[in-house]
């Protein structure tokens, strides 16, 4: 009896040591360190809830949102009762652009939650059913950021752009200073040709940055504007939203205003903002042609200064 309890203990001290190291590789973003570890526990715990939950977190933060949801589905049958697994089950199948099968997942759930007719209607939005998706929001009874800025996104793609800036204010009277809607607001400013108040919700941003993240690094000055840039887009693109409403056209917030100055023919300054974004755009294609453009741009304004230099000496 002695020799069992000795070894329960052992065992007990292995797997809180297991664990801990699991939880310190999730803290520490080694997630596929984590993801080995719990491979190894599940295959001698099959049914282990925490197992099943840990690497569905895992695999959905890594982006494998078919192996995550793989997790959540098991997770809904060995956990029943738990509401939560079934709405991850279904936002991991979405993630994953499995569109139908999500669809399917939020049927699935016995009970009815704004949560679930949220990612129901984010289903709708990506299947560009928005008429279906708006119907599903405007009856969700819930003052909550998510559904206004879901609304915006769905007046945005309609090319409703007043009822999207109205939309994406409402949620800002809700949430406060937010940087992602400060720049869902630019955008429908700047679709309205409300330039100036464009610019002056993405200097917000900026400066918004500066003050809190300053480890991100301060862009350089940009002539003509009394702004900075924070270095680094993820902190503008922070947010608790619902991702699948995010409206997909967001590149650096440095392009917008960038687009500002095309429009006015100032390609030496468009040239200007976008190189503050080179460190991280280099590899976008977006950010590659919009530079190629202003040079080429550029190139052309030269040419046609050389051309009336030499018809005037040609005369």
């Amino acid at each position: 009896v002695g020799g069992s309890s000795s070894n329960d203990l052992h065992v007990q001290l292995a797997m809180a040591l297991i664990s801990a190291t699991v939880y310190s590789h999730i803290r520490d973003c080694k997630l596929p360190q984590a993801i080995r570890l719990l491979e190894m526990q599940l295959c001698s715990f099959p049914d282990n809830e925490a197992a099943l939950s840990l690497l569905g977190y895992c695999y959905y933060h890594l982006g494998d949102f078919p192996a995550a949801a793989t997790m959540y589905a098991k997770l809904t049958k060995v956990c029943p009762g738990e509401r939560k697994y079934g709405i991850y089950h279904a936002q991991s199948l979405y993630k994953g652009s499995l569109l139908g099968e999500a669809e399917k997942a939020c049927l699935a759930i016995a009970e009815r939650h704004a949560q679930v007719e949220l990612l129901q209607a984010c289903i709708k939005f990506e299947q560009d059913d928005l008429s279906g998706s708006r119907k599903i929001l405007e009856q969700v009874s819930l003052d909550e950021v998510d559904v206004y800025v879901a609304l915006g996104c769905c007046f945005y793609k309609e090319g409703c752009y007043e009822q999207a800036l109205k939309s994406f204010t409402d949620a800002l009277n809700i949430a406060g200073f937010h940087p992602q809607l400060i720049y869902n607001r630019a955008v429908c400013l700047y679709q309205l040709k409300l330039h100036k108040q464009a610019l002056e919700c993405l200097v917000g941003i900026f400066e918004h940055g500066v003050k809190e993240y300053p480890e991100l690094g301060v862009g350089s000055h940009v002539e003509g504007l009394e702004l900075c840039s924070v270095g680094n887009s993820q902190a503008l693109r922070d947010s608790q939203l619902v991702e699948a409403f995010n409206l997909k056209i967001y590149i650096p917030v440095l392009m917008g205003m960038a687009k500002i100055f095309w429009d006015k023919e100032n390609y030496a300054q468009v040239e200007k903002i976008l190189s503050q974004s080179a460190d991280l755009c280099h590899n976008n294609s977006i950010w590659r042609m919009n530079m190629a453009h202003t040079f080429f741009m550029q190139v052309k304004e030269t040419f046609k200064r050389i051309a009336c230099c030499l018809k005037k000496i040609l005369k």
